[in-house]
């Protein structure tokens, strides 16, 4: 009893030493953030509710096939032999991302009791959750900085934006994947390995981040991670993406292959997604039938996507734009010169167009800024 009684009476002074550290003013400030976040979550909440899609669909959204693939999963079923009844031009709702999704998804439906609407509701709870994930990390990036009211505005941006809005409205994993990939870059300064595991949980939820890779290979470039540690780190990175896959790797690697390489070789749905005509200009294939067609035929139309993605990359290697620059740019190229084109690729755009500035803060010293 005397042992809890002493421990009881430290830990209330620790917390009175902690407040006679801080004044008055920053403990203010302090609730001020906490209220203010917790305002506008509440208001995220209310568009969210506003934006709802109901269930009675006419044409079945993409999160029905994805919840019949992880369905697939749970009953023994490899959902990436479907890919093999298809051509790599048509999309056929195939399983295209990798297993660590449906996994993800499987979790959720288990806990809906694999009843399709109480899955989608809950799903629906989980992208909130992962809304305020993405905002807080990108808060707490400009709050290290000391910019708060910028990275509240960047946060902001980021979870009220029509794109996100409507990502989350249509049940798109990509907030899922930003969520991470904002977390990964929160840590890079300081918990590099963490980083390096984040993104490949983000790799895994969706691999369009795949554009993004080339600012884990900085830390090896500019020497500051020695070749083993960075070996240690890819590994690290890749835990989340090839453990879940290993069986359908084992099962049928072709397939598995095929799948994750569709979004790569696939047609738009419509004739709008090729603005510039890509595939005329480029292919000379019957594009009707696309059968027995080369992979480097299939790859043309997103030549000049490549070529404009290997000068990003140049300039961040030779240090003509900054990391954060870099990413904007990877992804303005990708939507501009990507031949197929969705809505949701926008929301990839949404967190940059102020992080981006994060390159120009002066470095840090001891956990805080240089004052400018």
């Amino acid at each position: 009893m005397g042992t809890n009684k002493k421990g009881h009476k430290k830990d209330k002074f620790s917390f009175l030493k902690f407040l006679k550290q801080k004044n008055i003013k920053d403990i203010l400030l302090l609730s001020l953030e906490i209220l203010a976040i917790i305002l506008l979550f509440y208001v995220v909440k209310i568009v969210n509710k506003a934006n709802y899609t109901p269930t009675n669909w006419g044409r079945k959204p993409d999160i029905y096939y994805e919840y019949q693939a992880a369905e697939d999963i749970s009953k023994g079923v490899n959902p990436y032999n479907k890919v093999l009844e298809g051509n790599m031009v048509w999309n056929r709702k195939y399983a295209t991302l990798f297993p660590l999704y449906y996994y993800f998804l499987l979790g959720i439906i288990s806990f809906s009791k694999f009843v399709f609407i109480d899955f989608y509701h809950n799903y629906g709870k989980v992208l909130y959750l992962f809304q305020f994930v993405a905002f807080i990390f990108t808060y707490l990036q400009f709050r290290k900085h000391d910019r708060k009211i910028l990275g509240f505005a960047a946060g902001a941006f980021l979870v009220l934006n029509r794109w996100t809005i409507a990502s989350v409205s249509s049940s798109k994993q990509d907030l899922i994947a930003i969520a991470l990939i904002m977390a990964s870059f929160y840590f890079m300064d300081k918990k590099i390995r963490l980083a390096y595991l984040l993104y490949g949980f983000s790799l895994g939820i969706k691999h369009l981040g795949i554009f993004f890779s080339p600012i884990y290979l900085l830390p090896l470039i500019t020497k500051e991670r020695k070749i083993k540690e960075f070996i240690t780190d890819i590994l690290i990175m890749s835990l989340p993406i090839l453990i879940p896959s290993i069986p359908f790797m084992l099962d049928n690697f072709r397939s598995f292959f095929l799948s994750i390489m569709f979004s790569f070789t696939r047609t738009p749905e419509s004739d709008t997604g090729v603005l510039y005509g890509y595939q005329k200009l480029l292919t000379l294939y019957n594009p009707k039938t696309y059968n027995n067609v080369s992979t480097f035929t299939l790859l043309l139309p997103r030549l000049p996507l490549v070529l404009f993605s290997i000068l990003n990359i140049f300039m961040l290697f030779t240090r003509r734009i900054g990391k954060y620059a870099y990413v904007l740019f990877a992804i303005i190229i990708f939507i501009s010169f990507n031949p197929v084109y969705f809505d949701q690729y926008l929301l990839w755009l949404t967190p940059f167009v102020f992080y981006s500035i994060v390159d120009y803060f002066p470095p840090m010293v001891k956990g805080k800024a240089h004052e400018s």
